[in-house]
């Protein structure tokens, strides 16, 4: 791919990372987009009989998923060479407005969190809210976070 086209690629991907920002109240995915297929894992569920049988693990996961905020999975065959600093600056950067996103929504998560434990909600009864909420998430946001994995050969 040629240092323009990728560039163009670049700026594409930008924007589209900022017409998906997250709102103050989420939109849940359509029907369609959370149908159980078998081709959208959640990879926290698998956590949840475990959380359901120690209440020390419960507490620890709960946090883990409040007030750890996502990351942008990127891939890095992806990387413009280091070689056009331009190229790699746009792509690099792809992460900064993730960021800004992923705080916010971090943030609606510790006010969830906090907001349960003021009401004396169990720490088993937290990680499954805040798994609820990770899941009402918009589903490209769930894709980018590595917060739902999608079977692309399906």
């Amino acid at each position: 791919m040629t240092p323009i086209a990728n560039t163009l690629s670049v700026a594409n991907s930008l924007l589209q990372y900022k017409t998906s920002e997250v709102k103050n109240s989420i939109v849940p995915p359509t029907v369609q987009e959370t149908k159980s297929t078998g081709n959208v894992r959640h990879g926290l569920d698998t956590f949840i009989p475990d959380v359901e049988a120690d209440p020390l693990f419960a507490k620890e996961m709960a946090e883990v998923v409040a007030f750890i905020p996502d990351k942008l999975l990127m891939n890095l065959n992806d990387a413009p060479p280091l070689s056009d600093p331009v190229a790699y600056k746009n792509w690099a950067g792809m992460s900064e407005e993730f960021d800004k996103i992923a705080s916010k929504v971090t943030g609606q998560r510790i006010e969830l969190f906090n907001e349960m434990k003021s009401k004396g909600s169990s720490d088993q009864e937290i990680f499954k809210e805040l798994l609820s909420f990770n899941h009402s998430l918009p589903m490209d946001y769930q894709v980018k976070s590595g917060l739902t994995k999608v079977d692309t050969y399906a």
